[in-house]
């Protein structure tokens, strides 16, 4: 039970109070150089989700597929309705906005072959002409014109087939394969044609965009734009081979993936099917940290796919409902409550000690700001104070993150609040401390004995044990020392300030909102099972 783990984790912190000087040694870290997030009861069963390959395929002039065959079709309601393969000797298709001046045949074709084949008698005679994909097994016939009455006056000399001016079309694509080759895609009946293949890698059958390789199918669409954008619509199971090794470590603890992959899951399913994160979008989800890294089958490792694998299904719950299952890299020590990074106080988004936390993947940190450089940040945001004379912090969480930063400055000051000054200042966390330009650090501090003597130790003069077993000396070219205390982890700047300048010494990275993955990779270590990780960070949680 989680109860009883956290029972286990409270008797290691009294054993680190009677050694405090022993843990100083074993964790001294060195440097040199919401939408509401309240659930509610729905339905959480989803199968196929729509993300926005907005890193490297947005508002693009042309999009590539190097693929030798694809098969245009249409996705709705989870169900994918296939037309006819296309095969490119090249192996490339390029999908560009179609702009042009058309007519369109009045005659509607079941079938690409047949559209066709009606296309290649009217090439003989010159003319630019493309099968054109309508809707479900609806194919027309598109002629590229700059005289829209010549020219249908001397198609309707020759054919027996009637066109008519094709109406304008914002959302109207050409794909275009083997240089004389190419379908107009006309995405004028709500719905947007998307492409699948049969070609495989292995057994998986994958969509190669070249800078990236996606499983699914991919949907390139204009949506309301002059560019393109594409979305992969992908199957969530198969989402998660990509998703969890491009957010942890594929060689980290079994245990510390399988928990990666229940979160991102559940956090999916959340912003799917009770929150939409983009309701103006024509995706679900997109692929970067907004949502959830996501690059494609490219970067899929086998043990994250025995991982997702084995936990299939498995979601967090509370109260009956899945929750948006927040999780970051590294807290520091301790994570942190909702409302002190959000706004709103969730129950099982509580501040938890972290002190499993001792191999974490973001190493502490130092940052420096020039006045003009926080400046320059507020100008971006049509903020002007001024001379920036000094910063100050007004205040600080339970778990030892800023709350409040305000930036005084010659004409006015602002005050920087909760995730505004980690997002709008570049910091790694807000779990840092402010060495202003006159400040120095203190060398000597009180520590504790294995025999509960309390004594003063001179850093300057101190030697510790590092893990390799050897002494070395423990200032010198480091810039802070980590400190482990009941139920957090401390930093200790050892470093003074400079002038013209702010020095921000700080730990952890991310907003430290639920599952710390560098803290689950030590509960793995630990023993722990992923389920155990799991309802530690989310309090109350059920996993099921």
């Amino acid at each position: 039970m989680i109860i009883e783990k956290y029972l286990g984790i409270e008797k290691i912190n009294n054993f680190k109070k009677r050694s405090y000087f022993m843990v100083l040694i074993s964790f001294l870290l060195i440097f040199m150089n919401m939408t509401d997030i309240n659930s509610k009861a729905v339905n959480s069963n989803l199968d196929t989700l729509r993300i926005g390959l907005v890193t490297q395929f947005k508002d693009q002039d042309q999009i590539q597929v190097f693929n030798k065959s694809i098969v245009p079709g249409f996705h709705s309601n989870d169900t994918w309705i296939p037309e006819s393969t296309v095969f490119s000797k090249s192996q490339m298709f390029s999908f560009m906005p179609s702009t042009g001046t058309y007519l369109v045949s009045e005659e509607v074709f079941e079938d690409y072959e047949r559209a066709q084949s009606k296309a290649d008698q009217l090439k003989t005679d010159g003319f630019a002409v493309y099968p054109g994909l309508v809707d479900v097994n609806t194919w027309k016939i598109y002629v590229e014109t700059g005289d829209i009455q010549e020219t249908l006056d001397h198609i309707h000399t020759l054919y027996d087939i009637e066109f008519v001016e094709a109406p304008y079309n914002s959302e109207r694509l050409i794909m275009t394969f083997d240089q004389t080759q190419g379908i107009i895609f006309d995405n004028s009946q709500d719905r947007v044609a998307a492409i699948g293949s049969n070609d495989k890698i292995g057994d998986a059958t994958v969509m190669n965009l070249g800078k990236a390789t996606y499983r699914g199918k991919i949907e390139i669409g204009r949506y309301g734009k002059e560019k393109l954008q594409a979305v992969n619509i992908v199957n969530l199971e198969d989402y998660l081979y990509s998703v969890v090794v491009s957010e942890i470590y594929a060689s980290w603890p079994i245990e510390s993936i399988k928990a990666q992959a229940v979160a991102a899951r559940t956090f999916a399913t959340y912003y799917v099917t009770v929150a939409n994160k983009f309701p103006n979008a024509p995706y679900d989800l997109d692929d970067t940290v907004n949502s959830q890294v996501y690059k494609g089958y490219g970067v899929e490792d086998k043990r994250v796919t025995v991982a997702v694998d084995d936990t299939k299904g498995k979601m967090i719950y509370y109260d009956g409902s899945v929750i948006p299952a927040y999780f970051f890299s590294t807290s520091g020590g301790r994570t942190e409550a909702s409302e002190y990074v959000w706004t709103a106080s969730v129950p099982y988004l509580k501040s938890m000690p972290d002190l499993y936390e001792t191999e974490p993947a973001r190493a502490p940190w130092v940052k420096t700001y020039t006045p003009v450089e926080i400046e320059n940040e507020l100008m971006k945001r049509d903020i002007a104070v001024g001379t920036v004379l000094d910063l100050e912090v007004m205040g600080y969480t339970e778990a030892g993150r800023v709350l409040e930063l305000n930036v005084i400055g010659s004409s006015s000051a602002y005050i920087l609040r909760k995730e505004t000054m980690r997002q709008w200042l570049g910091m790694d966390s807000r779990k840092f401390t402010l060495i202003k330009p006159k400040d120095v650090p203190f060398f000597k501090h009180s520590v504790i004995s294995g025999k509960d003597y309390v004594g003063v130790v001179d850093y300057n003069n101190a030697y510790v044990i590092n893990g390799s077993g050897r002494s070395e000396r423990l200032l010198g070219q480091k810039e802070q020392v980590i400190v482990m205390s009941a139920d957090n982890i401390i930093n200790q700047p050892m470093i003074s300030g400079g002038a013209g300048k702010f020095i921000l010494a700080g730990v952890g990275y991310g907003h430290g909102v639920g599952m710390s993955q560098s803290g689950a990779k030590g509960m793995a270590l630990a023993g722990y099972t992923y389920t155990d990780i799991l309802e530690y960070y989310y309090k109350g949680v059920e996993v099921k």
